[in-house]
């Protein structure tokens, strides 16, 4: 399997990236080219996420990669005010209208 830490990942990231500047060298249309240029823009992020990752040691699997994304959705302040009723932002602590207590915290 192709964990974050594995020596295989690096020159799969590698050859994708690779291939996509290949396919945009060689497209005839603007359209597909830039398509490529932007595709091939995700795993040159990919391999400076995981080289990162690799020096620092930090998710040996894809498992804890996910468990480490948070599950409290961002503040919506970016919404119009009809839609901050429908849907409130979080209080400043990020607990919600309940608070602390309403959590079973004290």
């Amino acid at each position: 399997m192709l964990e974050p830490q594995s020596a295989a990942f690096f020159p799969l990231l590698i050859v994708v990236f690779v291939g996509l500047m290949w396919w945009m060298a060689v497209a005839k249309q603007v359209v597909f080219r830039v398509l490529a240029a932007c595709l091939a823009f995700l795993p040159a992020m990919a391999f400076g996420v995981a080289a990162v990752n690799k020096y620092y040691d930090y998710y040996q699997n894809w498992l804890t990669n996910l468990q480490d994304c948070p599950t409290v959705p961002p503040r919506r302040a970016w919404l119009p005010r009809g839609l901050l009723q429908i849907f409130p932002p979080l209080s400043p602590a990020g607990q919600g209208r309940r608070g602390r207590a309403g959590l079973g915290c004290r």
